[in-house]
């Protein structure tokens, strides 16, 4: 989520809308600032137990937790920071962030009205606010269907029938997906269906894209009964990246959860094959870490093919360990270190996948 990354931005750079003078040196925003999550999240915590009203060492630590993927501690903390200090933006920028990811749309509209205070204050949440008061406007005209694990906003007859068939290729893969991983989601997950435009407009996604998962799963469905196995291949891909994020909520790289994703859609990976073979080039997967959003529609589907590769030596390595080697990449491990307690690295993937392009 970019735009959180920004947010966490305002955070290190001191920007901080309180009444007096506010330091943000010492240990835990040292460590912040080197991205040493834990380090600073214990540093936070030494010092609240001398500093216990500290506002700005609440917002540390709710920032450690959340990069370390514990959003249940994060809102805590963050909550206490704005009850100490109510004019700390970036603890409501995060905190409004993370209540959106959790499906409360409304709660988070509710917290950021709150927080608009001053220019600094209406310059960090507003564009955001903006974005979420058109999303409430728009899923006001949608019916809520609740089917067990799921719950589907649709609009119009077209979407209700694409609905159903959604619904299907859901509860179908749901099994799959959960059975392979051996952990499934604890809540329902919220499925919305968009015509391609209200798509657009919700999720600035690119072009090219038909789905994203951002907490919700939100599908572009215009046309998409007259190509259905498309359809099922969009939805089967954002379910796994559902499932991933509740297994590692931090810590896998952009490149596994699509290459993931993409095996298990369980499609021919013919197409894999031919990407590979008529690039000029692979970049490493490093520089696929940051996700696609930037790319085109050609640089995108290379990109998901060489790391649906990597994704299959992975896999194939790993075999019954996947799941517990995801769930280590959540435990403060880097992907590199995680790797080499199962006896290979990310150059070994890398001269897998060459291999397989050549």
């Amino acid at each position: 989520m970019r735009w959180l990354v920004a947010a966490c931005a305002v955070v290190l750079s001191a920007s901080v809308s309180m009444a007096q003078p506010a330091s943000l040196e010492g240990p835990g925003w040292t460590a912040l600032r080197a991205g040493d999550h834990d380090q600073a999240r214990q540093a936070f915590q030494r010092a609240l137990a001398s500093r216990p009203s500290d506002a700005l060492l609440h917002l540390g630590l709710g920032v450690a937790a959340h990069e370390l993927g514990d959003d249940v501690e994060a809102r805590r903390v963050l909550t206490r920071a704005l009850t100490l200090e109510p004019r700390l933006t970036p603890a409501t920028a995060l905190l409004g962030e993370i209540v959106y990811a959790s499906g409360d749309l409304a709660g988070a509209i509710a917290l950021y009205e709150r927080g608009l205070r001053g220019p600094r204050a209406s310059a960090l949440l507003k564009p955001r606010l903006d974005q979420w008061r058109a999303e409430a406007t728009l899923h006001a005209g949608f019916e809520a269907r609740d089917a067990g694990r799921f719950t589907l906003l649709v609009e119009g007859p077209e979407e209700r029938r694409v609905a159903d068939r959604v619904h299907r290729v859901l509860e179908t893969a749901y099994a799959r997906i959960g059975g392979r991983l051996n952990a499934f989601p604890d809540a329902a997950i919220p499925v919305i269906l968009y015509t391609g435009q209200q798509f657009q407009d919700v999720t600035r996604s690119p072009q090219w894209a038909g789905g994203m998962y951002d907490g919700r799963i939100r599908l572009a469905v215009d046309g998409a009964l007259d190509d259905p196995q498309s359809l099922d291949r969009v939805v089967v891909h954002e379910l796994a990246h559902a499932f991933l994020q509740h297994i590692a909520p931090t810590g896998i790289p952009a490149w596994l959860h699509e290459g993931l994703a993409v095996l298990f859609e369980q499609g021919d990976e013919g197409w894999i094959d031919r990407q590979l073979r008529a690039a000029s080039r692979l970049p490493s997967l490093s520089a696929l870490d940051g996700g696609f959003a930037g790319f085109s529609a050609a640089e995108a589907t290379l990109a998901y093919a060489q790391s649906a590769a990597a994704a299959r030596v992975l896999s194939t390595r790993l075999g019954p360990n996947l799941a517990a080697f995801l769930q280590s990449l959540d435990r403060s491990q880097s992907f590199d270190a995680a790797l080499a307690t199962f006896g290979f690295t990310t150059a070994d993937i890398e001269a897998s996948v060459r291999a397989r392009a050549r």
